[in-house]
């Protein structure tokens, strides 16, 4: 029997975004460079390039398309703060359901440890918080060119604008702003796999009167990110975690850029509207209303399985109509309060979202038998695909929580608690199965940071999550079967010092955590099942600053137990993607005799990573090197930019781990240079 319940439909939220954008330009006015500009809110071009300058530590900051640091929002204390929905853009809740484009953001940062220390409900594994492409009260504009070349041949190609406009600048009245973006991406990886893509993104900005009464902000925004066509890359499957034969790094798959049929394509869009505003007395209110949606009209996969020594069956797997969508929102209401040399936070807040998904319905065709020594023979069009039927579910999940923050010259406390109730109805295609779960929890945390002295600090942490668990994977018995969620905790304590060093800003962090959760992975029928707890303890280390004026570092490592401990058998090992120790390196040098130029230095190690849990394989450990400069010149009245990065200098041939026992190809040593004029 088929249950009704209430959800929040925002069917009207692209209306809202086109009437707020449309009310900005009905007040157009062309914007002066003699405005004050609002530097404090927006990023210069010079800013947005620069990963490493910005950075405030080395656990993950994305600036423009530039990322540094050991985490990003995949990998979090290996762990995916993506998949545990943990992201954010502008500090609210936002279920990510389609690819988030670059255009739409200036950046993201990963707010882990003593970093999270003052957000109001953190999560377990960290928040990666991404921030939107404003208008502040200048004009600005700029272009970029890219275009890349490997060792292996021809690569990727860009063009991005971006325009930063002010419609009516100034400080008396209502101020509004838009920014607006578009790029052309061709892709072409060195097995020869071509790909288009095309994007767009929209950010309104309305704010109030600079010494407004109760001064606010609406950032309405849109996003599209179209794939007229993407082919297959390739995944190597093996039988006991052991690396495909080096031969298969060198192959080219030709007949994907001559097979129109082969191509897969889709659309993503991500649009919403937020919105906070401060009122008298330290009352403020902040809210957040965003749909996240990707369809895939059609995608293909190519995949390798070992059955011999040096033998491979490849096989074609197609699926067609596949599609996720969420709509996700936020509520907060937060209160201010004032007693001696303390200040004290409210908060109170809803969250919730409703996310569906058609997924499944795959056809696989068998591509024959393979050799990597003797390269790839061209691929056939196959028959009609025969497609399964597909399986859909439909989640709704809401949670309302409490927050107290307490703030003292030496002491600093968060507490809070957040009831969560989860639903989940299933659709089995083949089946017409339907089945409905349902789960509530109630999720307490707390954080304490204490100040020793003005520049050394401690704290310690505890907080609670309930994590979507996703659908079995294809190579399971039971495929695509919808997994219940799983209960997570987290543990970390440490130590944080923020000072100066030769006069320069500099940060350091030390801390321990622990973090584990309920495994699901492989029984003895081959079933993707809960088998047992994982288990994630390490410490993890930052420092970032300015080592001298013109030399600037940015260092992080993370060292991790992680263990499966499994239900039956009570055996402990490690589990499939676990690598013991990384650490990334990062220099950034402006010589005092070029003025205009700076160089960097990228150091990236990783550790043997786990690639079975039965054989107990491991990847080699991994070191790559990056080097990069910037010339800085002037073209007429523009200011130009020049920008090149080697990757993998040493051309080291190296492999991804894509899940247990599959892998796909490292990128050989790459040029990259791209030319940003801007005004």
């Amino acid at each position: 029997m088929k249950k009704t319940t209430s959800v929040f439909r925002p069917a009207l939220l692209p209306r809202l975004i086109c009437a707020a954008l449309g009310l900005a330009a009905a007040t157009h006015v062309l914007a002066d460079d003699s405005g004050n500009a609002d530097k404090t809110a927006v990023k210069t071009s010079a800013d947005k390039n620069n990963a490493i300058s910005g950075a405030e530590d080395g656990f993950g900051n994305q600036s423009g398309k530039e990322s540094i640091g050991i985490y990003d929002d995949g990998n979090v204390r290996g762990f995916s703060p993506s998949k545990a929905g943990n992201l954010r853009i502008e500090g609210m809740y936002f279920d990510r359901a389609a690819y988030l484009g670059h255009l739409l953001t200036d950046g993201s940062k990963v707010r882990v440890g003593a970093t999270v220390s003052g957000y109001a409900f953190p999560a377990p594994t960290g928040i990666v918080d991404y921030e939107l492409r404003k208008a502040g009260d200048q004009r600005e504009w700029n272009i970029g060119f890219e275009m890349e070349q490997s060792a292996r041949g021809r690569g990727d190609r860009a063009t991005d604008v971006n325009l930063l406009l002010p419609l009516n600048p100034g400080t008396d009245g209502l101020r509004y702003g838009v920014s607006v973006a578009g790029s052309l991406y061709q892709e072409i990886t060195p097995g020869r796999e071509a790909s288009f893509y095309r994007s767009a993104a929209v950010v309104g900005r309305i704010r109030s009167a600079e010494n407004a009464v109760a001064p606010f902000e609406i950032l309405p925004f849109y996003s599209l990110d179209q794939t007229p066509y993407e082919t297959p890359h390739p995944y190597w499957q093996t039988t006991d975690g052991q690396l495909p034969p080096a031969s298969a790094l060198h192959l080219s798959y030709p007949a994907a850029l001559h097979a129109p049929w082969l191509r897969a394509s889709g659309n993503a869009r991500t649009y919403g509207v937020i919105a906070h505003q401060q009122w008298p007395e330290d009352w403020q209110w902040r809210t957040s209303l965003i749909r996240s949606h990707a369809k895939h009209r059609q995608s293909f996969d190519q995949v390798f399985s070992q059955t011999a020594a040096q033998q491979w069956q490849r096989s074609l797997i197609s699926e067609q109509g596949n599609e996720r969508d969420s709509r996700s929102a936020e509520i907060r209401l937060s209160k201010r309060w004032q007693t001696a040399d303390n200040s004290h936070w409210l908060h109170l807040i809803w969250r919730g979202r409703h996310a569906q998904q058609r997924y499944g319905g795959e056809a696989e065709t068998d591509g024959g038998s393979v050799s990597a020594e003797t390269g790839l023979p061209a691929l056939n069009r196959p028959g009609a695909f025969s497609y399964t039927a597909k399986s859909s579910d439909n989640v709704q999940q809401s949670s309302q929580g409490l927050a107290y923050a307490f703030a003292h010259p030496a002491w600093q406390l968060n507490l809070g608690i957040m009831q969560t109730r989860y639903e989940k109805q299933t659709r089995d295609g083949g089946t017409q199965t339907e089945r409905r779960i349902e789960e509530s929890q109630l999720q307490p945390y707390w954080h304490l940071s204490h100040r020793l002295s003005d520049t050394l600090s401690v704290y310690g942490g505890q907080t609670q999550g309930l994590e979507e668990s996703g659908v079995a994977p294809v190579s399971a018995s039971n495929r695509f079967e919808v997994l219940p969620p799983i209960r997570t905790r987290q543990h970390d304590l440490g130590v944080r010092w923020q000072g100066e060093l030769n006069a320069q800003r500099f940060n350091a962090v030390l801390g321990y955590f622990d973090v584990s959760k309920p495994y699901y992975g492989y029984n003895a029928a081959q079933a993707f099942a809960l088998t047992g707890t994982v288990r994630h303890r390490g410490l993890e280390g930052s420092i970032a600053g300015n080592l001298h004026p013109q030399l600037n570092m940015v260092m992080a490592a993370v060292w991790q137990d992680a263990t499966l401990s499994r239900t039956q058998g009570g055996t402990t090992i490690r589990p499939a993607g676990s690598i013991p120790l990384e650490w990334r390196s990062y220099l950034d040098y402006h010589p005092q005799q070029l003025a205009d130029t700076s160089f960097d230095l990228g150091l990236q190690y990783s550790g043997p990573q786990t690639t079975s849990e039965t054989t107990g394989s491991r990847l080699p450990k991994k070191v790559l090197v990056q080097l990069g400069a910037r010339y800085q010149f002037r073209v007429q009245d523009m200011q130009a930019q020049l920008r090149l990065q080697v990757s993998n200098l040493f051309n080291r041939d190296n492999w991804n781990m894509d899940s247990e026992n599959s892998f796909q190809p490292g990128k050989p040593r790459t040029w990259r240079l791209v030319l940003t004029l801007s005004q």
